[in-house]
């Protein structure tokens, strides 16, 4: 029996409304407090059990954590390279005990977009001098998949909650798939409960819904 993984990661940015408090400064301040959350699920999949799929609680985990504070102060106008400089050290710098992101300049590139769009959007209504703050909320959630059994299957992804913007259905039990729910993703896009398309891959090696015809290796026992 062999044990082959799904991994996926999904990435969302929050950015609470920002406080405005009028400064008799002449100045613009500007505070950008970063804070990532970080969720964990993992799951077990058995393809020759009728569980199929099941939540691993000890291998799942969540953490909230402030990366920083990123402080600009300007007289004149605010430049979005002064923002992509004081966020994407802070963030980099958070991220290097992080195997998964630390070379990934995704997070910070994104992030520094987000924050410059919500701002100016804020900018064009301030005073002249005015101090502001932001609330930026990083939330990466990492969902992995072990599937144990008799074949190993090819092509496979998986979908979890915030993959998915509209939730759909499940072709093989009718019910629906919601935006909060793990499915599998077959190599032609299909999508169906974990539970669902293990069960119907045990009688027939081929889609519900297309008969595409997935790729397998059956897995060897050493003795």
């Amino acid at each position: 029996m062999r044990t082959q993984s799904i991994y996926e990661r999904s990435v969302k940015f929050m950015l609470k409304k920002p406080v405005l408090s009028p400064s008799e400064f002449p100045h613009l301040s500007l505070k950008i407090n970063i804070y990532f959350h970080t969720k964990v699920s993992t799951y077990l999949i058995n393809q020759d059990s009728g569980t199929a799929l099941r939540h691993l609680p000890f291998l799942s985990s969540k953490a909230t954590s402030s990366a920083g504070t990123a402080h600009l102060i300007v007289r004149h106008n605010l430049s979005y390279d002064a923002i992509q400089e004081e966020v994407r050290t802070i963030i980099r710098d958070h991220l290097q005990g992080d195997k998964l992101n630390q070379a990934d300049e995704r997070i910070s590139s994104h992030s520094i977009k987000y924050v410059w769009d919500k701002v100016t959007q804020s900018i064009q209504t301030l005073p002249k001098y005015a101090e502001l703050n932001v609330d930026l909320k990083i939330r990466i959630t990492y969902s992995y998949v072990y599937m144990m059994g008799s074949r190993q299957y090819h092509g496979w992804s998986l979908c979890v909650k915030g993959a998915r913007q509209r939730p759909c259905s499940c072709c093989i039990c009718l019910e629906e798939i919601t935006t909060h729910g793990v499915a599998l993703q077959m190599q032609c896009k299909h999508l169906f409960h974990a539970k669902c398309i293990v069960l119907w891959l045990r009688k027939t090696l081929c889609c519900p819904l297309c008969r595409y015809q997935i790729t397998t290796t059956p897995t060897i026992d050493w003795k």
